[in-house]
């Protein structure tokens, strides 16, 4: 063992290979930068919002992606290594970096484009934050067919917000979840859409399929597609954790939020449900029984026509309140049509199952 593996603590003879950097996420990086911050498990958990188990669970998977230690425990303090200050500083230099980079983004995105002749309508934006963006855009494109609508995404609340106040967005739609923190949302209207209980996606065939609701316990075990964006992300690990009592099991992220619901209805996994739209027919939406609820809003800048955003908020009302009656009748007519289908289904379910465990 050399010098540096003893002073990063290091196991002898490993090394990380190529594909242990690809795995690592900002998540594990920033929980790291937390505990290097403050030298405490408890008060780092606190201020990211998170557990200390899940904590715990991302140094140690960052540490094995190294392959180097990077922090010295004891019951009663928390030091760090040589090989974790040089990952403190570096992680410190790219977060500044990329909050440097993200300015120049919002900056960029708040220039209006100069098109190349006359819209021969108007335009509007609208950018979420959340799941299902185009789910949610495809309503307003039919209610509005005079609107030239382009739409984007935002990775969090407060950039949204930031957005609207700068004028390159004139609407947005983002969701408040139990561990969302505070919004500023001066300078903005804002009006709820609906509060939304907390639901789960299941693939047709599976083992709870067929009940009303589902407590998150029950899942405890099962393979988690983790969405699209690390607030779909931290949902998944904050609910399991601190509703269902376990520490889930999440498969690689897509980058395409479609691949969530693929992964359901393929039976490879199971996911939390979007909270605006219905389920694919292959998937059945379950509510989870003692969950706090989402609540989605929508706002938009004082520059934005008050009447363009009353309908744009009615219109979201009435799809969130048929969503789910219209699923309901899609599944009951597909099994009229196919009294067989529930069973085809389970045993797709089973199988995809087996392989995935094996």
């Amino acid at each position: 063992m050399t010098q540096d593996d003893r002073e990063a603590g290091s196991p002898a003879g490993r090394r990380p290979a190529a594909n242990d950097f690809a795995r690592m996420n900002w998540g594990d990086l920033s929980g790291f930068l937390a505990v290097a911050g403050e030298l405490n498990f408890t008060r780092a958990a606190a201020t990211l919002h998170i557990t200390q188990p899940a904590l715990s669970v991302r140094i140690r998977r960052l540490e094995k992606n190294l392959g180097v230690r990077l922090l010295e425990r004891s019951t009663r303090v928390t030091t760090l290594t040589a090989a974790g200050r040089v990952l403190k500083d570096w992680v410190e230099r790219t977060a500044q970096g990329w909050e440097q980079v993200q300015r120049e983004i919002d900056e960029a995105a708040a220039e209006p484009p100069e098109p190349a002749v006359p819209l021969p309508r108007p335009a509007a934006r609208l950018d979420v934050c959340g799941p299902e963006p185009r789910l949610v855009l495809a309503p307003l494109v039919r209610r509005f067919t005079r609107v030239l609508w382009t739409w984007g995404t935002a990775p969090a609340p407060r950039v949204l917000a930031n957005r609207l106040r700068s004028g390159g967005v004139q609407l947005g739609l983002w969701y408040r979840m139990p561990f969302t923190e505070p919004v500023d949302l001066r300078g903005l209207e804002t009006a709820l859409i609906r509060q939304i209980p907390l639901a789960v996606e299941l693939p047709a065939g599976h083992r709870l399929a067929a009940a009303d609701s589902v407590e998150l316990a029950e899942l405890a075990g099962e393979a988690w597609s983790p969405g699209a964006t690390d607030q779909e992300r931290a949902l998944v690990e904050w609910a399991c954790v601190h509703l269902g009592g376990f520490q889930p099991r999440l498969l690689e992220p897509g980058d395409d939020p479609a691949e969530t619901r693929r992964m359901v209805t393929a039976g490879r996994a199971v996911g939390f449900a979007g909270p605006l739209t219905g389920s694919a027919p292959a998937v059945v939406r379950r509510p989870v029984r003692g969950a706090p609820q989402w609540a989605a809003y929508l706002s938009w800048s004082v520059n934005t026509p008050t009447g363009l955003a009353h309908q744009v908020l009615t219109t979201l009302r009435a799809e969130a309140e048929t969503a789910a009656p219209a699923e309901q009748g899609r599944r009951a007519e597909a099994v009229q049509r196919n009294p067989y289908r529930s069973r085809i289904a389970s045993q797709r379910y089973a199988t995809a199952s087996c392989d995935t465990a094996r």
